[in-house]
């Protein structure tokens, strides 16, 4: 099981109890409360040993303007990304997928889980042609 270095967790975890406020809350059904450190470490292991799908890849960083180290990502049924370096022992950081939309008008929430895994699949695709995603390795969870 991956491990968080913890000036990352603590740093991970502001940023989705500042900048993503509310989006882990919800999906730990604990709104208006504010997440801890604690749950969000344990809903970062929940993606990773409950992923549906499961590939390597090198991801565009835009403000950065190249493309980061190849990492390994774990997406669950709710859409929660885990992503660790590509041997598995850390984890990089942990967020829930809104396709570059507000947490508040998420498509996804409503969507059945079939429809968030096409969905799914059809943004990294599309990421992948677009060359924001490259040497993409599937591993588990998308159709030969």
């Amino acid at each position: 099981m991956p491990r968080w270095k913890p000036e990352n967790l603590r740093r991970h975890h502001k940023k989705r109890t500042t900048e993503d406020k509310g989006c882990f809350e919800d999906l730990l059904g604990i709104a208006p409360q504010v997440m801890t450190e604690l749950q969000y470490d344990e809903r970062s292991e929940k993606a990773y040993t409950n992923a549906w799908a499961e590939y390597e890849a090198e991801h565009w960083d835009r403000r950065a303007r190249e493309y980061i180290s190849a990492r390994a990502y774990f997406v669950d049924e709710q859409l929660v990304v885990a992503i660790t370096d590509l041997w598995r022992r850390e984890f990089i950081t942990c967020y829930h997928e809104h396709f570059d939309k507000p947490h508040n008008v998420d498509p996804s929430s409503t969507a059945s889980e079939g429809q968030r895994q096409l969905r799914f699949r059809e943004v990294l695709e599309r990421e992948e042609k677009g060359k924001m995603v490259r040497k993409l390795r599937r591993l588990r969870g998308f159709p030969r």
